[in-house]
């Protein structure tokens, strides 16, 4: 998901409010300006400076709150984000475990390849995902991949920023793995590594030997490593204090997921070596089948973990997780991260400027983001300041607050066109009820599928889904087709039962926080976090 141009336009305007820079001094304005002009940060002022040139007639906004960096997120599968939380039937010891299994396919595969290859989906699911981001402040996360009929692949471009192929020429391109390294093919993986900026490859996820063997895979014949700063690894959490000190050596990164670790495995990295061996730590949510449902849930997890071990990371690290670590892995430090002059305006304003201000976005719910600013463009947030920044095209409830979203249809890409996230929300709580009479009408759709009939049809968009290893539509369309025929090949349609809409948010939703206490592997300390 990829910032259109027509953010990067606007009159200049000024938030005022107590200003969390980010920067390498970590400097607090309690009372501070940003001025933002053509997307960009023009300065950062105490309030009562002199302001610079050409903010005379700029709009000023008056926040009463505390402004942060965007929170940008490296790891997430935004598709499956209209899924509710599983109920993990068994603790496992690593990924190659739960895909594949009867209740993974009835819970989680299931459903997302019954609404990721229904015709009318993709732009629902979308513009739903998105507005999961928007609303807990999320200005930067991992795109959704698309396929259509005709075999053109591409990666959503919409409101939120993706690492994959963002619009702006001066952020590098991210790469995304979620396979695990073939040791026979390292030096192709390190050849490709040094090609590129960031590679986001799901390194090493479970835990004991057989989770730590595909770091081990990452050792070349000369005993030197096929890591560089490039790399960063999600979840790591088969990794030792000896593997987390290669990666501090190399410069490498991790993405660290605490809760999908914890409700899946029991356990998660050591995070304690990993910050010992000077790693760089950033954080992502996962998806919502086995994680937080957003990046400001998740980064209450990596507090509570963080006090469960005594105090591991300060506030100020905490926050950094999901800002300056995230855009230096990247590489995107020079344009985003931080609140300086001469970086792109992803801003976000939790309420009030009381308290330590890093706690204000650590203990913030969704009803605490009173604007989400995305390339100086107000993206989300309190009605009065949506308003005076720009258009609101709806309104949404979260908890006991309404909150505006301007989504205008202008720029935005083709897939969701005009479509509203009320329309969007409703569609997908429809279907999601009726996922067994989809799963028939998709049955009958590739009972008679034929290649050439698919192609010669108007050009039709489908989610490809990440845990489908990367295939085409038009590929897994022939395989369904293949596996019908198949008379032991239990049909999807029988297997799928009718599922609840995930909700937009965790505010008021007092039953999510429920199901997630009654998770088998959560530790107690989690578990006591949760209420």
């Amino acid at each position: 998901m990829s910032t259109p141009s027509v953010m990067r336009t606007g009159q200049p305007c000024v938030l005022k409010g107590r200003v969390v820079t980010m920067d390498d001094g970590l400097r607090v304005i309690t009372n501070g300006c940003i001025y933002v002009k053509d997307g960009v940060i023009v300065s950062v002022r105490k309030d009562g400076d002199k302001p610079p040139v050409g903010f005379r007639k700029a709009v000023v906004i008056q926040t009463g709150g505390t402004i942060f960096p965007g929170l940008i997120e490296l790891h997430n599968h935004l598709s499956y984000n209209v899924l509710p939380l599983w109920d993990v039937p068994k603790r496992y010891q690593h990924r190659g475990q739960w895909p594949g299994t009867p209740l993974y396919r009835r819970d989680i595969s299931g459903p997302m390849n019954v609404l990721g290859r229904t015709k009318g989906y993709s732009a629902a699911i979308v513009r739903y995902v998105e507005a999961k981001c928007l609303l807990a402040g999320v200005t930067t996360s991992q795109g959704i991949s698309l396929s259509s009929n005709k075999g053109i692949n591409r990666f959503y471009k919409g409101y939120v920023r993706n690492v994959e192929q963002p619009i702006d020429k001066s952020l590098p391109k991210a790469r995304t793995s979620i396979r695990d390294v073939d040791p026979k093919k390292v030096e192709k993986f390190f050849a490709d590594l040094k090609r590129t900026s960031c590679m986001l490859l799901h390194l090493s996820e479970g835990k004991g030997a057989r989770a730590r063997k595909h770091f081990l895979a990452l050792q070349r014949k000369d005993e030197s490593w096929a890591i560089n700063r490039a790399l960063a690894g999600i979840h790591a959490a088969a990794l030792n204090r000896t593997d987390f000190g290669v990666m501090g050596k190399k410069n490498a990164s991790i993405v660290w997921s605490p809760l999908s670790n914890y409700l899946l495995y029991g356990d998660t990295a050591e995070i304690a070596s990993a910050k010992a061996e000077g790693v760089n730590i950033t954080l992502g949510s996962d998806w919502s089948p086995s994680g937080s449902r957003n990046l400001l849930g998740e980064l209450k997890v990596a507090a509570a973990v963080s006090d469960h071990l005594g105090g591991l990371f300060t506030k100020a690290e905490l926050v950094s997780l999901v800002t300056r670590n995230a855009a230096k892995a990247l590489r995107w430090q020079k344009s985003l991260g931080t609140i300086e002059a001469g970086k792109l305006a992803d801003l976000v304003v939790i309420s009030r400027k009381s308290g330590d201000p890093y706690d204000r976005l650590i203990s913030a719910t969704e009803e605490d983001v009173d604007l989400v600013m995305i390339s100086g463009t107000a993206r989300a947030g309190r009605a009065k300041l949506m308003k005076k920044l720009g258009k609101i095209t709806e309104e949404v409830r979260v908890g006991s607050k309404v909150v505006a979203l301007n989504l205008d249809p202008d720029g935005a890409d083709e897939i969701v066109g005009k479509l509203s996230l009320a329309d969007a929300r409703k569609l997908l709580a429809t279907g999601m009820r009726k996922l067994p009479e989809l799963a028939k009408t998709l049955e009958r759709s590739v009972a008679s599928f034929s290649p050439k009939s698919f192609r010669e049809e108007a050009e039709t968009w489908y989610i490809d889904l990440d845990h489908e290893d990367g295939e085409t539509v038009f590929a897994l369309f022939k395989k369904t087709a293949a596996a019908l025929k198949e008379p032991r090949k239990r049909p999807l349609s029988k297997s799928v039962q009718p599922m609840k809409l995930d909700g937009l948010t965790m505010s008021g939703d007092n039953g999510y926080r429920a199901r997630i206490r009654r998770s088998r592997n959560l530790p107690n300390f989690l578990k006591a976090a949760f209420r």
